[in-house]
């Protein structure tokens, strides 16, 4: 059975720091995470959560929770954090196309900006000589 594909418009998100206690910890370690939930034409439609790089963690895979409505997991190292915050913050549109098997485990994801000028530098225009 070949994959499933679905791209979806990002308009909105929020974001949440969590800190776990030490009942919920790992081999005595305090879990630390970084969720962005999102949202499309007002409807929430997945989340972005992020893990440390630790052998001793379990990173979670990347699943589509449902498929109507559809909602996703994607799980990524905290490295990944500031760059898709950035682009959530500075960019638009905002598309996240999801590609998944028959056990609804994600295959490949991509967090991506419509076409942009050449220069634009975010808005200010090209920087004058």
């Amino acid at each position: 059975m070949p994959d499933s594909y679905k791209q979806i418009s990002i308009d909105k998100y929020t974001v949440s720091h969590n800190l776990f206690p030490k009942a919920s910890s790992i081999a005595g370690k305090v879990l630390f995470r970084n969720y962005i939930s999102l949202y499309s034409s007002g409807s929430y439609v997945g989340y972005i959560g992020f893990w440390p790089d630790d052998p001793e963690d379990i990173f979670p895979k990347s699943k589509v929770e449902t498929v109507s409505p559809f909602k996703f997991s994607l799980f990524y190292y905290f490295a990944r954090y500031q760059d898709i915050i950035d682009t959530l913050r500075y960019e638009k549109p905002i598309t996240v196309s999801i590609s998944w098997d028959a056990d609804n485990n994600i295959k490949s994801a991509s967090i991506y900006t419509g076409t942009e000028p050449v220069g634009e530098q975010e808005g200010r225009g090209a920087p004058s000589t």
